[in-house]
């Protein structure tokens, strides 16, 4: 068995004690490129989101590294042997040009989940918390448990959260990036498809290409277990024959919106002649993009220019739920959709399966209610061993990490004692 990979992003954080940090992101910058891929320094940017390309930023969590410090973000990567030798060609440089790590310093890895629910990231949470101390016995003491503040375990209000979502069988919840700070980082779970995504913060800093590597397969064999024994366990309802029809909404107080299933099989909703949804895709069928200069030509903006609050991105986000593939990119510096792999035509388009929800009160039993067999379900989440499932590789990789820090406690220990 091999590690069925998923698409994923990296990031490194280090420091170079012979350079400042300016210059630090100007010579990776300069080196990643001449390796043949695509990067940019961003000096005053940490929350820049240019993922087509590799960034170095700042990150003021560093602060008490030896040296000035940054933090090497990959772009996103496909589940290619190609994006792993990329991810090597990148951590050997900064190996062999005097980059290093300590225990400030952290690697965290972002899992694609555009295939996933906000009750499924819930389950591989629960799972990876369950699992903590085979996780700690590959890490080193900074790493472990209560000791990492960037990724802290699930504990108190936040097991409660994830526990409750994975027993109401709740596919809505969301998690603040307030939140985030947590060795399963769920604040991109409910995000749009194209960026639904699970970050592991848990792992040390390391610029070792056999630690990345193994790390990032052993993860992906882990997502990919979790979801088998969801889904084989507790598969979302489905729903075949009577069209969905839905027009526009306006607000209907305190009530949420929640999804209980899917359809059986990829088709396009009955969408009205005139109606919003008809004015987007007859305009992306033209011009092959819609954006946000044709809102306001439509007369959707809230402001005049805030493309945040437009009807533009309410569409957008109906018909994604609807099982419409869009990419949400750029035009002149504003937000604008197209469709994946150059899509236009409607048939094209809805080639995933549309959610059912129902609308329900905030407060309402329905919600809060333990749907019958998820009990079971938690019950196999906190039983399934971390290894079952795994590859050949992880399994070897994860027992000399466990072979390594167990001697490196050891010494540790022997030290302390000497008198």
């Amino acid at each position: 068995m091999t590690t069925t990979l998923r698409q994923f992003g990296l990031e490194m954080e280090c420091f170079n004690r012979r350079v400042g940090a300016m210059q630090q992101g100007r010579e990776i910058e300069t080196a990643i490129r001449a390796m043949g891929f695509p990067a940019k320094h961003q000096p005053h940017h940490h929350f820049a989101t240019e993922y087509d390309k590799w960034q170095l930023k700042p990150d003021s969590s560093l602060n008490q590294c030896p040296a000035p410090a940054i933090e090497v973000v990959s772009r996103t990567l496909p589940a290619t042997q190609a994006s792993l030798d990329e991810v090597t060609k990148v951590a050997n440089w900064l190996d062999a040009h005097g980059y290093e790590v300590d225990q400030y310093c952290g690697y965290h890895v972002h899992i694609d989940a555009a295939d996933m629910t906000a009750y499924e990231g819930a389950c591989v949470a629960l799972r990876y918390n369950h699992l903590r101390q085979d996780f700690d016995s590959i890490m080193p003491p900074s790493r472990r448990a209560m000791s990492c503040t960037w990724a802290r375990p699930l504990v108190g209000s936040d097991l409660t959260k994830v526990t409750n979502t994975i027993l109401t069988g709740n596919r809505s919840e969301s998690w603040s990036y307030n939140e985030r700070y947590r060795a399963v980082n769920l604040a991109f779970i409910s995000a749009r498809l194209v960026d639904r995504r699970i970050e592991f913060r848990q792992h040390s800093g390391t610029l070792d290409a056999a630690k990345i590597i193994g790390w990032l397969k052993l993860l992906c064999d882990f997502v990919n277990e979790t979801l088998a024994i969801i889904r084989g366990d507790a598969a979302p309802a489905t729903v075949t024959g009577q069209a969905i029809v839905r027009r526009q909404r306006t607000a209907r107080g305190s009530t949420r919106s929640v999804v209980v299933g899917t359809t059986a099989a990829p088709r396009m909703p009955n969408i009205e002649p005139g109606s919003d949804y008809d004015t987007f895709l007859n305009r992306l069928e033209l011009n092959g993009v819609i954006t946000t200069e044709d809102a306001r030509e439509f007369g959707w903006m809230s402001g005049g220019t805030n493309a945040r609050n437009s009807r533009l991105r309410v569409t957008a986000h109906w018909l994604r739920r609807h099982g419409a593939e869009l990419l949400t990119t750029q035009r002149n510096g504003e937000l604008a959709y197209v469709g994946v792999h150059g899509r236009s035509a409607r048939a094209e388009l809805f080639t995933a399966p549309a959610q059912i929800r129902r609308r329900v009160s905030v407060a309402s039993p329905a919600v809060a209610a333990v749907v019958p067999g998820q009990q079971e379900l938690v019950a196999k989440l906190t039983s399934t061993p971390l290894l079952q499932g795994a590859s050949e590789e992880s399994k070897v990789w994860f027992e000399s990490r466990r072979t390594a820090i167990a001697a490196a406690d050891a010494r540790r220990a022997a030290a302390r004692v000497r008198p």
